[in-house]
């Protein structure tokens, strides 16, 4: 997967996350706890936390990965659900839309 990040001043940045060691949300809910500490952030800390901080701060990104039995890699799949997931917190969605998931519990 490689991301391309746009900085103010106009710079392109290449990156991938291949070589990094990291995993998908493990659903530990830190990030949704109102009040916690990871609030609205994902509280899992590897390789991909400094990643994630910096695409936070950029203007934009374009994530790329080659289609394997008409799905992304499982490396993709890993980067979203870190990426997205930590951003859906009740303060930020409420009224805007409605989340349905299941943790298969």
């Amino acid at each position: 997967m490689h991301l391309r990040e746009q900085n103010p001043r106009g710079r392109k940045q290449n990156s991938s996350t291949y070589d990094l060691n990291y995993k998908g949300c493990t659903s530990c809910f830190a990030c949704k706890r109102i009040g916690g500490q990871s609030y609205g952030i994902c509280a899992m800390k590897d390789e991909l936390t400094p990643v994630l901080k910096k695409m936070e701060e950029a203007d934009a990104f374009i994530p790329g990965a080659p289609i394997y039995f008409g799905d992304v890699t499982g490396e993709m799949r890993s980067f979203l659900e870190r990426l997205l997931f930590q951003y859906l917190v009740w303060s930020k969605i409420m009224g805007h839309m409605c989340t349905i998931y299941n943790c298969n519990i």
